[in-house]
């Protein structure tokens, strides 16, 4: 048995169990959940590419099988019922080897799917209106919430698939680095980054943001022009995928004609950014983690002269929103992002974000093997400086952001598994030896 499939065992085996604890909660005595299917555009007889529902994926890579579906009963094997079609026009993509611990059944229609429906009371998750039946429960929020709660703690099979898509990732950053410092526009760097990392833009996690110059202060830029620039920044946002689990990763690179001042700050937020990231310890606050950030940046922000004032005025007048506008990170997973990051417990109790930062997106306390991002920011975006008011304006050094307005903003993003004394940075683990500057 090779030791991916032992590490996947293991992992079957705690999904099953945190499943069946989500079936007690919702008083249900089985889980059926859809693979969902491919959606047709409007007015067109093409489709949308297949998404897997997220909740199967964690049990199962079934991440190019559509009309799949799940069932499990707490005791037994489970079963997956993939659809048999005699179809001329498309491929079908295999089982992967994973498939080998489960009970697999084919059917050919909806009619043949409902008569495998096992008796008594179901929780189906799904995005189908027609599932419906006195015996099934579509969605029930309490299996969810526990749900996604539980998904925030990822076993060695989820962060070892974490470590092949942040290694896939890894080698199309470097190729987008060397595309941009060779003149390349968005779109081209874009095509270096999909063949380099040996994914199709569809298998991607998420949409890549590829943004050189003011277009990085668009915090999700992607348009992604084929105009020539003037490469003064890259900010590069993209991962890649693996078995239904994603990577999220941000570099921010100062091409040659970028100010000094631009390339101290991407200095400076980078030793930033891997203090904060090895902070990332089990019963540690992850809104903590946010105050550290605002922290962090606004020391740098009056360090590099950016804010005229000190520390603690830049502190108590929270000018670090005008340049840092987005949370810290997020939870990561077969989702980019997560579900489950602003739970207070399986039963789905809310535990929202502090108003000094509504945008962050997790507010759990760290536990062991917990996977979040880290992306402190710098930003000169001017939506955001045009409200700046008017009585905090002499607080800015206007002639430095006219200066760095070009450049856009930095970010710089890692994935980091939280463990007992220290953050397990996966991200530079795998991208080591690239320009920060």
């Amino acid at each position: 048995m090779s030791s991916q499939i032992s590490l996947y065992n293991a992992h079957l085996a705690e999904q099953l169990e945190r499943i069946s604890g989500a079936l007690a909660a919702a008083q249900c005595d089985h889980l059926w959940i859809d693979n969902g299917g491919l959606l047709p555009r409007f007015a067109d007889d093409t489709r949308y590419p297949f998404r897997a529902n997220p909740y199967l994926a964690e049990v199962v890579p079934l991440t190019s099988h559509p009309y799949t579906h799940l069932f499990v009963t707490p005791g037994n094997k489970p079963r997956l019922a993939i659809q048999q079609r005699e179809d001329i026009w498309h491929s079908q993509a295999p089982l992967p080897e994973q498939c080998e611990a489960f009970d697999v059944v084919h059917y050919t229609d909806q009619r043949d799917l409902k008569k495998l429906l096992p008796a008594g009371r179901v929780a189906a998750i799904t995005s189908q209106s027609d599932h419906t039946s006195s015996s099934v429960e579509i969605n029930p929020p309490r299996l969810l919430d526990f749900l996604d709660y539980q998904r925030a703690v990822k076993t060695d099979y989820a962060i070892a698939q974490t470590v092949a898509a942040t290694r896939a990732a890894a080698a199309g950053h470097k190729a987008a680095y060397a595309a941009f410092s060779a003149g390349a526009n968005e779109q081209q760097i874009h095509r270096e980054y999909l063949y380099a990392c040996g994914q199709s833009e569809y298998e991607l996690p998420y949409d890549a943001i590829v943004a050189i110059d003011s277009n990085a202060a668009v915090l999700h830029h992607t348009l992604r022009s084929d105009q020539a620039h003037h490469h003064q920044s890259l900010l590069l946002d993209a991962g890649a995928s693996s078995c239904g689990y994603a990577s999220d990763i941000t570099r921010t690179l100062a091409g040659a004609k970028a100010p000094a001042l631009f390339r101290e700050l991407i200095a400076a937020l980078d030793s930033a950014q891997q203090q904060l990231a090895e902070t990332v310890i089990a019963d540690y606050e992850f809104i903590d983690l946010q105050r550290d950030a605002d922290l962090a940046i606004s020391k740098i922000l009056c360090a590099s002269n950016i804010l005229h004032c000190s520390l603690e005025q830049a502190i108590e007048e929270q000018l670090v929103g005008f340049f840092f506008p987005h949370g810290i990170g997020h939870l990561l997973g077969v989702q980019v992002h997560d579900r489950g990051g602003q739970l207070a417990d399986p039963t789905g109790r809310p535990r929202p974000p502090p108003q000094s930062n509504p945008m962050l997106r997790c507010t759990r306390r760290l536990e062991e093997n917990m996977l979040v991002t880290v992306e402190p920011g710098i930003y000169f975006i001017p939506q955001l400086l045009a409200k700046i008011p008017t009585h905090q304006r002499p607080l800015i050094n206007w002639q430095a952001v006219e200066e760095l307005l070009p450049c856009g903003g930095i970010r710089i993003e890692d994935n980091v598994v939280a463990g007992p004394l220290r953050g397990r940075n996966l991200t530079r683990e795998q991208l080591t030896g690239e320009p920060t500057s």
